[in-house]
């Protein structure tokens, strides 16, 4: 038979899977309880649901994000892009994570060579 202590330990090991089951699977509990973000699982959702572009001339490199809304390409710097990243996880994210985020998407993000566009040889998606 199980006594109350012991119930109440396993209803909450019950709550607390139930709470890890609805988490995004960029989010975590560590084991005190604080959700974080798991910056490359994070990265990968907002590639796979954004498109993003980086662009090369020179040695210069610029990130651009497509806009559903407006139809075109934007410059993201990396204040666009944490921010974009922050407003994602408002409630559970830390400067550390974003940051180890954007850093993910921009080394990640495909690549084209400014010449392309030049050359109207270049597909932007």
């Amino acid at each position: 038979m199980i006594n109350a202590e012991m119930q109440k330990f396993i209803d909450q090991k019950q709550k607390d899977m139930d709470d890890l089951q609805q988490l995004p699977p960029y989010l975590y509990k560590n084991n005190r309880g604080v959700i974080k973000i798991i910056p490359v699982k994070l990265g990968q959702m907002i590639l796979a649901n954004d498109k993003y572009l980086r662009i090369q001339s020179g040695d210069d490199l610029t990130l651009y994000r497509y806009s559903e809304k407006t139809g075109l390409w934007e410059k993201m710097t990396l204040d666009k892009l944490r921010s974009a990243i922050s407003a994602l996880v408002v409630d559970y994210w830390s400067n550390e994570e974003v940051l180890e985020t954007a850093k993910y998407i921009l080394d990640i993000a495909p690549v084209k060579d400014a010449s392309e566009f030049e050359r109207g040889t270049a597909e932007w998606n």
